[in-house]
This record gives C-alpha cells, sequence and structure tokens, in this order.
C-alpha cells in the first residue's frame, strides 16, 4: 500500500524519479549514482528477505537474487501507475503485490 500510496498522492516526486532514471541511461555520473542507490536498496530487501527466509516465512534460495527481481518489479509498478491511465491502481497494485510474494514462496 505504501508504493500505491506514494505514487498516487507524491505524484510529482515519482516523475523526478522516472527523469532520473532517465539521466541515469545517458550519463555516466547518474549511472553511477543510481547504480549505488539500486544496490543499496537491493541490500535492505536482501536483509528483510533473509529474516524471513529464517523465521520460515519466504522459501527463496537466494536473497539477493530475490531482491533484485522483487525491486525490478517494484520499479516497473511505479512506472506502470505514473504512465498509463488505469479504471482502478488499487487492483493493479494487489496484483503486483502478489507477483512479487510469489517469488518468496516455495515452488509449485
Amino acid at each position: 500500500d505504501a508504493h500505491l500510496y506514494w505514487a498516487t498522492h507524491f505524484r510529482s516526486h515519482l516523475n523526478v524519479w522516472l527523469n532520473f532514471i532517465l539521466y541515469s541511461s545517458r550519463l555516466k555520473k547518474h549511472l553511477a549514482l543510481n547504480t549505488q542507490a539500486v544496490l543499496n536498496g537491493a541490500e535492505r530487501i536482501s536483509e528483510i528477505l533473509l529474516k524471513g527466509r529464517e523465521a520460515g516465512v519466504f522459501f527463496h534460495s537466494n536473497d539477493f537474487e530475490a531482491a533484485r527481481i522483487i525491486q525490478t518489479m517494484i520499479l516497473g509498478w511505479l512506472m506502470t501507475l505514473v504512465t498509463e491511465e488505469m479504471d482502478d491502481p488499487k487492483v493493479y497494485s494487489q496484483m503486483m503485490l502478489h507477483q512479487c510474494l510469489k517469488v518468496v514462496q516455495p515452488s509449485a
């Protein structure tokens, strides 16, 4: 819910962030900064996933890999919220949350 709230209530912040990502694809200094920010975020997500795995709540095998997959899904989720017209962004957000959780659930 926090991502949806942020994307819908602070749309201008999300637009600035997306512009920075665009600049990161064009300017080397922005690329380095974005890379470090992404890796820092992945490390924070990894720590949460490790705790969940140790507690028997999550069942993935590689914390950092799962974190990067979830992080990439969240990026696409937020980009979609700000770049597409939707009838019900909350339904879309619930779908994306479900997909993120699939990354850490046991394989069927």
